[in-house]
């Protein structure tokens, strides 16, 4: 599941990137099952309803290029609108996907390796207070 994340942000071979996502989700598949599910649905429902205004213009215009009396869903017009409505709904969901699987990347690296911790090493904040919240050098 997140292979291809791995295979980008680590710059890992296919079998690599594999083996990688294999280690990172043992242990925790049906919560990082559960998160990538609940991102397909969110994506689908927003691709859906950003779908719905070309999908208006693109019956207007079968109704349109049919005459007025019937309705022609081959003509040009109708396709370029279904056509425009699938890169305008691609545009906008994919990121959004991307970066989602992202964070739950990022999330199973931060529980499973502390890399949250080594990241405010890197950023050179110490964590030794008796709460556990950062505090400046």
């Amino acid at each position: 599941a997140l292979a291809s994340t791995a295979a980008v942000l680590e710059r890992q071979t296919v079998r690599g990137s594999i083996r990688r996502s294999r280690a990172l989700v043992k242990g925790a598949w049906w919560r990082t099952f559960g998160l990538l599910l609940l991102i397909t649905i969110v994506v689908q429902l927003l691709g859906q309803v950003l779908a719905v205004p070309f999908s208006v213009l693109q019956f207007g215009s079968a109704y349109v290029v049919g005459g007025g009396d019937t309705i022609n869903p081959f003509g040009l017009v109708p396709l370029l609108f279904q056509g425009l409505g699938a890169i305008v709904v691609s545009a906008l969901t994919w990121p959004f996907s991307a970066a989602a699987t992202a964070l739950v990347y990022v999330d199973r690296r931060i529980r499973r390796e502390g890399l949250d911790i080594e990241l405010a090493r890197a950023a050179g904040v110490s964590t030794g207070t008796a709460t556990g919240a950062p505090t400046a050098p």
